[in-house]
């Protein structure tokens, strides 16, 4: 891929946020280095990224090899952001070419929990969740009790809550490269979410009903996980969640038609949380499907509020 430095520097404040620790001033100033901007480029050239995709892996990766989720702060207090990834250059450029921004919040499972109360009471309920990242939507439909309880600690203020949440009874997360908590960490973007995301992991127990497993997308519905599931005499329900968009159209097209034969001879469903382009005013949309046809309105990614379509 061919990308100058000035595609970079605008991909650098395009995701830049004045305010927001993780892109401080300070840290802007050093990613427009030159120096910097030829590490990102060889990135981009090796891996395929974007550029706003390749500068957020490469803080990642700065804070996953500091073993620090404030590193990058300290690295501004201690002006030693040059020396640390010139220290740490082959690995930072390793782990950048290699890994992807696997983020993701417990939160974007609250629609989810609002939408199977209203579609599907006195069913017994269980979700497939195809790129699941590290199960955190899962691990919120199976304990809502238990988040909403404590939902000071857990939820970041203003989000709407499920009224009625209806607990699945078991979830099969398949992501091709799920993540372990130091990456998905690393990926947040700020220092007051990573902290209080890893307290919920920490707070959270998992037992045989949750199981994430190393597999791709397409094809899912030939692997012997689910098969196992389907035997648990349950109404399934196939999650994607903000995955679909991230494929080029033949997988799109693909995995949708699996998908859909999947739900019709299993009597399943499909809940597709997606961003889409509405219009050059407009710009991005945000919403929920439920097989295939959009319920839900959604305010953003983080699923910080909806509202039904009527």
């Amino acid at each position: 891929m061919n990308i100058g430095h000035k595609e970079i520097l605008e991909g650098i404040d395009g995701i830049f946020k004045r305010g927001n620790y993780y892109y401080s001033d300070y840290i802007l100033n050093q990613l427009k280095k030159q120096e910097t901007l030829i590490l990102l480029q060889d990135i981009i050239a090796k891996s395929g990224k974007t550029p706003s995709e390749a500068i957020i892996v490469f803080l990642a990766a700065i804070r996953y090899i500091g073993k620090d989720l404030d590193a990058l702060r300290k690295l501004e207090q201690n002006d030693s952001f040059s020396d640390f990834v010139n220290n740490h250059y082959h690995e930072i450029n390793h782990i950048s070419i290699n890994k992807k921004v696997q983020g993701n919040i417990p939160e974007r499972g609250f629609p989810i929990l609002e939408i199977i109360g209203k579609k599907l009471r006195g069913n017994s309920v269980g979700v497939i969740e195809l790129g699941a990242s590290y199960g955190l939507i899962g691990s919120c439909l199976l304990n809502p009790t238990f988040i909403l309880e404590n939902k000071n600690e857990f939820i970041k203020l203003g989000y709407k809550l499920p009224e009625n949440p209806k607990k699945i009874c078991c979830y099969l997360g398949i992501e091709i490269d799920p993540p372990d908590k130091d990456w998905l960490l690393a990926c947040f973007s700020n220092y007051d979410d990573t902290i209080r995301v890893n307290s919920y992991i920490e707070s959270i127990h998992y037992n045989s009903n949750f199981q994430l497993i190393k597999a791709s997308a397409i094809n899912f519905s030939k692997l012997k996980e689910v098969n196992k599931f389907l035997k648990m005499n349950i109404k399934p329900i196939i999650l994607t969640s903000f995955m679909l968009y991230q494929f080029n159209y033949e997988h799109q097209k693909r995995l949708s038609e699996e998908i859909f034969e999947f739900t019709k001879k299993f009597n399943g469903h499909w809940i597709r949380q997606e961003v889409g382009f509405k219009n050059e005013i407009d710009g991005l949309e945000y919403f929920i499907e439920w097989n295939g046809k959009k319920i839900m309105n959604l305010h953003d990614d983080k699923c910080s509020n909806w509202e039904w379509i009527k």
